[in-house]
């Protein structure tokens, strides 16, 4: 086999290695001078990760490391106000008060004074394993943290400028992958493991309750913000999953609901009996569960990217659509849901050369050369 024959078929090789398509797209050409191929860069990503509303008007968007305020009076003209970069990508935003906690994967966790939207500044940091998402019991002097590991961790936040560890919760031989706070009770999204209970009578301390794996793999999950005990988790190739929990330690699944992509996030839409699901690559649905054991999909539209996260709080719900950007979502009308781009991100690129001028470059799940 000729050389350069050899060297296209180990790269196609390695592209299966890597789950990418083989499917490829024209694109420019550089010029390279290495020998042979290899793994070349990892340029920079700038997806939207995450969002926050502020003191209204006001927004927090992580665009890649850099985290944007926008005014979204507007959300057909979203106006940035300010920005500051990170030393890493803000996998999770939560605020409270005058103040922003932003889990900053394997740079802990970031705390910002908000009071003033237009000018954030730097309070505090904290060190703690890969922190991905947050949660904070009710009084706002806890706060809890997990990082795709089988624990999470309990940090003191009363004192912003002085954070201390509190204590660590344990679900062994799981990955916790999202957290929630009701009332006194913390929920921990589980994958195989399901959904898992902490009472927090001593927020410091949470003490595991019960544990429910009814479930296939928990992922997400939202608490119905008016009955307070009926949780919509995202389960993968479950689907839609509703559990009720009578009390937290007697739950019971009500009813499910699948979908031909798998489940991705979930969140309730204040003032209805209605959820948003991502769905990655399927777009997103809405979602009717006012029959708890039967829900209907009122519509399940696409979207330009895989939509992997919903926010349902502050003035409205946005959809987090990977490289594509923050879209705002108009369900007063669930048959006909209507997305505008609010922010705009950029998908992951990386790059892998042959010798000569041509460069194949990954961007998203596509091939460009």
């Amino acid at each position: 086999m000729p050389m350069n024959h050899h060297r296209a078929a180990c790269l196609w090789l390695l592209l299966g290695a890597l789950g990418l398509p083989a499917g490829r797209t024209l694109a420019q050409s550089f010029p390279m001078t290495m020998e042979g191929y290899s793994v070349v860069s990892q340029l920079t990503p700038a997806p939207v990760r995450s969002t926050a509303p502020l003191a209204a008007p006001y927004r927090a968007v992580c665009v890649g490391t850099n985290l944007q305020v926008v005014d979204e009076s507007d959300p057909a003209h979203v106006r940035i106000v300010s920005q500051m970069t990170l030393p890493g990508p803000a996998l999770d935003l939560l605020v409270r008060g005058s103040t922003l906690y932003i889990a900053a994967g394997q740079f802990g966790i970031i705390l910002l004074d908000v009071s003033n939207p237009l000018a954030p500044s730097y309070l505090s940091g904290f060190k703690t394993a890969n922190a991905s998402v947050l949660a904070m019991n009710e009084g706002g002097k806890v706060l809890y943290a997990a990082g795709g590991a089988s624990q999470f961790e309990a940090i003191n936040v009363s004192d912003p400028l002085r954070l201390k560890s509190a204590s660590y919760g344990y679900v062994p031989k799981s990955v916790i992958s999202d957290l929630a706070v009701v009332n006194q009770t913390l929920i921990a999204a589980c994958g195989g493991k399901g959904l898992v209970v902490f009472n927090l009578d001593r927020p410091g301390n949470p003490l595991q309750v019960h544990r429910f794996e009814g479930l296939e793999a928990a992922y997400r999950l939202s608490i119905d913000p008016v009955s307070q005990s009926l949780v919509a988790v995202a389960d993968g190739d479950l689907g839609l999953a509703l559990v009720s929990f009578p009390s937290w330690k007697t739950p019971t699944l009500k009813g499910s609901l699948s979908f031909p992509t798998q489940a991705m996030d979930v969140k309730f839409l204040p003032g209805t009996d209605q959820v948003v699901v991502a769905l990655g690559s399927g777009g997103y649905a809405v979602v009717d569960v006012t029959d708890r054991s039967a829900p209907v999909a009122l519509s399940q539209p696409a979207t330009p990217a895989p939509a992997l996260t919903v926010t349902t709080s502050g003035a409205r719900p946005y959809l987090l659509c990977s490289g594509s950007g923050l879209f705002s979502l108009n369900a007063s009308n669930p048959a006909h849901p209507v997305t505008t781009l609010a922010v705009a991100g950029q998908e992951v690129f990386g790059a892998l050369a042959l010798t000569g001028s041509t460069v194949y470059v990954t961007r998203g799940q596509a091939i460009q050369i």
